[in-house]
């Protein structure tokens, strides 16, 4: 392997090992500073790079891509649970002890005020 090609794997690797720091420490609006980037390096990767050095940058940008997707689902289910809060109570109907059926929440979604 020649001397740019180490160079090529080792700034990949560089930015993979940055990109799981970010992700880690929840640094995700930070993410796409890196795409451009590591888009240059992979296309200078070259098919007669060492096995060993492809096999270990597969190894990383899988499991990076593994925490990319654990976050989004974090990041939906957040917006989600926003979402719900900012709805109000919701309702559900259930059954008293005497067998009626009983609704429970508010379902104008006015505040009832009291004396």
């Amino acid at each position: 392997m020649d001397r740019k090609q180490r160079l090529i794997i080792d700034e990949l690797e560089d930015l993979l090992d940055r990109e799981r720091t970010m992700l880690r420490s929840g640094a995700v609006q930070e993410l796409s500073r890196l795409a451009d980037q590591k888009v240059r390096l992979m296309k200078g990767l070259s098919a007669a790079a060492e096995q060993s050095s492809l096999t270990r940058l597969r190894e990383k940008a899988a499991r990076n891509a593994r925490m990319l997707d654990a976050a989004g689902k974090g990041i939906r289910s957040v917006a989600n649970r926003i979402s719900a809060l900012r709805a109000g109570p919701q309702t559900f109907t259930t059954y008293a002890a005497n067998g009626a059926r009983a609704t429970v929440g508010s379902k104008s979604g006015k505040v009832e005020r009291r004396a």
